[in-house]
């Protein structure tokens, strides 16, 4: 497990929209049943008398990496500065199954927000309550900030629960920079990789160094 303490805070300023405020001590299954029960049954006609939801969670069949960011130029809720996602990776070296480099990116994304370089910031270019005012001279912080469809969104956020990377980061993007790393790290073998994002949805990649 990569050990990445921190006690710097974590502070975000997003449009209302982007949080799901619940009144829990504990975010889990049965809480999240109990709020969206509440929020569906707000738009059900007078006529509807019940309600069950069950939910389901994903199952997990291999390593996989937990991690946050945003994709400015999403048109839905991916816009949303700090979502995440649990992705399964599956790797290939040479048409034959890669453990050890599933493990390995496992441990390197567990937990960890990517950013997109391009949407780095000054400290000066967020706005922060006067209670986090120091914030702006603390160093081992990152800045990121970007105006999309739904609003102004901004993030500080602790140096060593990031990376950045190049590129936006969708699923298909970062499978092909695994993928490309890999292979530049492997010279001559063919990698594929399969990278999942949630349930039905991923990308496929695969790259030969010569």
């Amino acid at each position: 497990m990569l050990d990445r303490p921190s006690e710097l805070p974590i502070f975000l300023n997003c449009p209302h929209e982007a949080f799901a405020l619940l009144d829990t001590d504990v975010i889990d299954e049965q809480s999240i049943i109990d709020h969206l029960t509440v929020a569906i049954k707000k738009v059900l006609p007078d006529n509807v008398t019940g309600l069950v939801l069950k939910l389901a969670a994903e199952p997990m069949f291999g390593p996989f990496y937990h991690y946050s960011h945003g994709l400015k130029k999403h048109d839905g809720n991916c816009q949303r500065i700090a979502h995440g996602h649990r992705s399964i990776i599956e790797i290939e070296r040479n048409g034959e199954k890669a453990a050890d480099l599933e493990e390995y990116w496992a441990q390197r994304w567990q937990d960890i927000y990517l950013i997109t370089e391009q949407y780095m910031v000054t400290p000066q270019q967020i706005t922060l309550p006067v209670e986090l005012e120091t914030l702006r001279n603390v160093g081992q912080l990152y800045w990121v900030a970007y105006d999309a469809p739904q609003g102004r969104f901004e993030l500080v956020i602790p140096q060593n629960n990031c990376e950045i990377l190049d590129f936006d980061t969708t699923v298909e993007q970062l499978t092909q920079f695994v993928a490309q790393t890999l292979a530049n790290e492997n010279q001559g073998d063919t990698i594929s990789v399969i990278g999942y994002e949630g349930v039905d949805k991923g990308a496929m990649a695969a790259c030969l160094t010569k």
